[in-house]
Parts: structure tokens; sequence; C-alpha cells
């Protein structure tokens, strides 16, 4: 018989401390802390209320939040110099395009008229202005 009490008295002493280790703690007065009359105990830290939790809770918070805002910010200005870099290249590729384009069509125009003149003279029988048949 006498293992059977003691098999309920671990079995409590078990629910009790798992009650204990599991119970949030909702109180909001600190609890009392005894004198510190030996001066070989290491100093606690002191605790804290709810409201001083509270706002370091919210001070650390703002903190994340900030880093997390000048992070975005370095990107958002790494995102905007790229494309004002993208937006540059396409300005210079496009003007550099269209000057090309301009010295071809010049070349053509000037060689069209050319070959009309001396198509012209071929006709009026200036055959040092015809071209030479292959």
């Amino acid at each position: 018989m006498t293992a059977r009490p003691n098999a309920l008295i671990r079995t409590f002493a078990l629910a009790a401390i798992l009650s204990l280790a599991a119970a949030p703690a909702t109180s909001q007065a600190p609890a009392p802390q005894a004198p510190a009359t030996q001066a070989s105990a290491p100093a606690a830290a002191p605790q804290l209320s709810a409201e001083q939790q509270l706002a370091q809770l919210n001070a650390e918070q703002a903190a994340t939040a900030r880093l997390q805002l000048d992070k975005n910010l370095a990107n958002q200005k790494a995102y905007d110099d790229a494309v004002k870099a993208r937006d540059a290249e396409i300005a210079r590729a496009q003007a550099e395009y269209a000057a090309k384009n301009a010295r071809v069509q010049a070349e053509y125009q000037a060689a069209m008229l050319k070959w009309q003149e001396n198509a012209a003279a071929c006709k009026a029988r200036d055959k040092k202005r015809c071209v030479p048949a292959k």
C-alpha cells in the first residue's frame, strides 16, 4: 500500500510544478524581493512593471521598424538610381541611333541625287555619265 500513496504524491507534485511553470505571469504588482543582506548573493536584475515592459517592447519594435524603413529607403534609392541610369542609357542609344540614321539618310539622298543626275545625263546621250554595262 505504500507504493500507491507515493505515486499519487509524485503525480500531484508533478502536476503542481507543471501548472506553476505553465502559468502566465499576469500580475501587475512586482514580486516582493528579499532584502539583500548577503553580500555574496549576485545582484538580481530589477523587475519591470507591465507598463515598463510594454514601453521597452514598443521601443524595440520602433527601432526595428526604423531599421526596416531605412533599408526600404536605401533599396528605393538604389532602384531609382538604376532606373535613372537605364533611362540615360536608353536616351544615349536613341540619340546615337538618330544621329547615325540621319547620316545614312543624308548619304542615301546624296547618292540618289547623283544617280538621278547621271541617269538624266545618260538619257541626254552624255556617255561619260552612263553606268557601264556589266
